[in-house]
């Protein structure tokens, strides 16, 4: 991608600070036969002072539209500042409804679970005889059928391919559905010997 085409006088034409018809009037006023600027003219009549005089006066134009694009640049950063405490403020306030929603949704699982709790119960993924009979690891994610309250009748298949050994085959009703505490069901289990 090209760069931005400027105008000649930029960025003089772009700060209000820096304008181009102030730097035009650097060094106006100057006179070669100024006292001010002590003697022009050497013992030979050289002008060497006002040489040196309007080098520094090009200078300070250099220095002028130096200070120019630093405007330029200090309004970009100023903007850019202004953005990103913009943004910030969003990146609050989304964060302040994402942890209003979390509230909701931990009120929400506790009002499901209490339900469930009331209703009846959920039967669990259980992938083994042993989760059937004493949930997972910890009797957290898979609890056991004593636990929730459910009469398991097992069923018995033998050398069911894609299975290994008391690894349940299926569920009747099948896992995630709520039932009544008590209820009967049904898992068919495979076994190796």
């Amino acid at each position: 991608m090209p760069p931005p085409q400027h105008p000649p006088a930029y960025p003089l034409d772009v700060t209000p600070r820096f304008t181009t018809h102030d730097q035009g009037e650097i060094g106006k006023g100057i006179q070669a036969n100024d006292p001010s600027l002590g003697v022009l003219h050497d013992a030979d009549g050289d002008l060497k002072t006002w040489v040196g005089v309007g080098l520094g006066i090009k200078g300070l134009k250099d220095l002028y539209t130096a200070l120019a694009y630093l405007d330029i640049a200090d309004g970009k950063a100023d903007a850019l500042a202004d953005g990103q405490t913009g943004l910030r403020q969003k990146i609050d306030a989304i964060s302040g409804t994402l942890d209003g929603l979390v509230g909701k949704v931990d009120s929400l699982a506790t009002d499901i679970a209490r339900l469930t709790d009331f209703l009846g119960t959920v039967i669990p993924p259980w992938r083994t005889k042993e989760e059937v009979e004493h949930g997972d690891d910890m009797g957290i994610a898979v609890r056991s059928a004593a636990d929730l309250n459910l009469v398991v009748e097992f069923i018995i298949l033998q050398r069911e391919p894609g299975f290994g050994h008391e690894d349940v085959v299926s569920i009747d009703p099948p896992a995630g559905t709520l039932v009544v505490k008590g209820s009967t069901v049904k898992v068919t289990l495979n076994l190796e010997g």
